[in-house]
């Protein structure tokens, strides 16, 4: 059977609504969705996936340790660590209320906090390499630069 594009409802598949209906390309898979002149992927994050993958990694384990601040001697030190706290915390309610944008920020503004801790630092190449590849595979639609 041929599919269709209606202009009111959408993609749909059997005999022509109207004759200005165009025909359209098979529909390739479930996961698919007309973007009106061709199908594409519309991708589900897994969120329980990223999740998993992200505890007890080492990039878990430097945030914590830069969020517990047990270097820090200095008020402005302690503070910092407490960004950091508050940016991972932010992260963790994230993952929880799973909100794209909301994960998004998060992570921005860890990185900035971690940044401005000297001995930790923002993420290396190789954990944002690492980072991105999990975001990839548990299909998230954005990656770290």
């Amino acid at each position: 059977m041929q599919w269709y594009f209606n202009q009111l409802t959408g993609p749909y598949m059997g005999m022509r609504i109207s004759l200005d209906d165009p025909e359209i390309s098979d529909h390739p898979s479930p996961q698919h969705v007309w973007n009106g002149s061709e199908w594409i992927v519309k991708l589900t994050p897994d969120w329980t996936g990223l999740t998993n993958s992200l505890a007890g990694s080492a990039v878990f384990a430097k945030i914590w340790v830069a969020a517990e601040g047990a270097d820090a001697t200095t008020i402005a030190a302690l503070k910092k660590a407490m960004n950091v706290g508050k940016a991972f915390s932010l992260i963790q309610a994230s993952l929880q209320n799973q909100r794209i944008e909301d994960l998004w920020f998060a992570i921005a503004s860890l990185r900035e906090n971690l940044s401005t801790i000297p001995v930790v630092g923002d993420f290396s190449a190789e954990e944002l390499g690492w980072l991105n590849s999990l975001l990839e595979t548990h299909q998230f639609p954005f990656r770290l630069e």
